[in-house]
């Protein structure tokens, strides 16, 4: 993620995964809530994160970040069942 981005936990999702890949953050950033990622998360430049942060990999930070690691309720539960029909809906892509 380039440039100002905000990034805000909606209810209890998580705000941010990367389940195959790597998480890097340039420049000025707000983050709110879980970020998860498989592999490394860097963050460059200033900015803040408030919530929880799980890393398979390294973990940095270069410039003036804000980290405040503190819990913040994240609880992902599926939605409810719903009959689908005529239609296909893609949730995920793998290649």
């Amino acid at each position: 993620m380039r440039g100002g981005c905000t990034t805000t936990q909606l209810g209890s999702l998580p705000s941010l995964i990367s389940r195959d890949g790597t998480i890097t953050f340039k420049g000025t950033q707000r983050t709110t809530g879980l970020i998860y990622s498989k592999g490394d998360m860097t963050f460059n430049g200033s900015g803040c994160h408030n919530g929880t942060i799980i890393v398979g990999g390294n973990l940095t930070f270069n410039g003036s970040a804000d980290v405040d690691l503190g819990y913040l309720y994240c609880n992902p539960t599926p939605a409810p069942a719903q009959q689908v029909s005529d239609y296909v809906i893609v949730t995920a892509w793998q290649e």
